[in-house]
C-alpha cells in the first residue's frame, strides 16, 4: 500500500532519455502507434497500423468512423479496409488494447500528410512529404514508423 502514496519521480530521477511527455505515455493517452505496415495494390495500397488505444467509455467502441479517422493531406477520409468475413476491430467498456487498423489508400493520399484521429488525439503517421507508391513491389508489406516515410 505504501506504493500508493509515493510521490512520482522527479526529472532528474528518471532514467537517462526516458520522458514524462504526455504523447508518449499510452496511460496518460488514449492513443499509442506501435508500427505501421503498407502494402502495395498496384494503384492502391492497405495500411496495417497496430495501436494501443483506450477506451475510456462505458461501452464497448467499434473502431470505425466517426470513432475514429484516418486523414490524408487533402482532408479525405481514407476508408477503412475490412473483409466480408472479419468484423470491425473493437475495445471492450473501461479497458486498453493493442489493436489493427487497416485502411484503404488510393496512390493520391500518399502524396501528403497522413492523421490518425482518436478523441482528443492526433498523431501525424506520415509527414507532408510524397511517398512514392511505385517504389514498392506488389504484394510485398513495407514497415514505417511514424514521421517521414523517405526510402
Amino acid at each position: 500500500m505504501a506504493w500508493v502514496f509515493k510521490p512520482s519521480p522527479s526529472e532528474e530521477d528518471r532514467p537517462a532519455g526516458s520522458t514524462a511527455t504526455s504523447g508518449s505515455d499510452p496511460v496518460e493517452t488514449p492513443m499509442a502507434v506501435h508500427r505501421l505496415s503498407l502494402e502495395r495494390d498496384h494503384d492502391y495500397a492497405r495500411l496495417d497500423i497496430d495501436v494501443r488505444l483506450t477506451n475510456r467509455h462505458p461501452k464497448k467502441l467499434q473502431l470505425v468512423q466517426p470513432s475514429i479517422k484516418l486523414v490524408a493531406g487533402s482532408g479525405r477520409l481514407v476508408p477503412e479496409f475490412f473483409l466480408p468475413m472479419e468484423p470491425p476491430p473493437a475495445i471492450a467498456a473501461k479497458t486498453t488494447a493493442d489493436v489493427r487498423l487497416r485502411y484503404w489508400l488510393k496512390k493520391a493520399d500518399l502524396s501528403g500528410r497522413l492523421t490518425l484521429n482518436f478523441e482528443d488525439q492526433l498523431i501525424e503517421l506520415k509527414s507532408a512529404r510524397p511517398f512514392d507508391l511505385e517504389k514498392l513491389k506488389n504484394g510485398e508489406p513495407k514497415s514505417f514508423g511514424a514521421g517521414d516515410w523517405g526510402m
